[in-house]
């Protein structure tokens, strides 16, 4: 593993804070997803303790799978009648 420094502007190194305590990741973890995210397209899986919560307490997480359409969530909706 490589050290590096790197140079934020200031809001954008407080956003990133706040979004790396909302996720309950670290620093690094963060940057390194963010660098893979683009140089390959794809995110590290995340493990149940790295889960961030909603406004409601509902855990938000990223999925290594597909990704569902406004129309599949829809249909489970009708059918569980909500």
């Amino acid at each position: 593993m490589r050290k590096t420094t790197l140079e934020i502007p200031e809001p954008l190194f407080l956003q990133m804070k706040r979004t790396v305590a909302e996720r309950r990741q670290t620093l690094r973890q963060f940057i390194t997803d963010a660098i893979r995210h683009e140089l390959t397209g794809r995110v590290r899986c995340v493990e149940p303790s790295e889960y961030a919560c909603d406004a409601d307490g509902l855990p938000l997480y990223r999925s290594c799978k597909r990704t569902i359409s406004n129309e599949e969530i829809n249909r489970i909706r009708e059918g569980e009648g909500i």
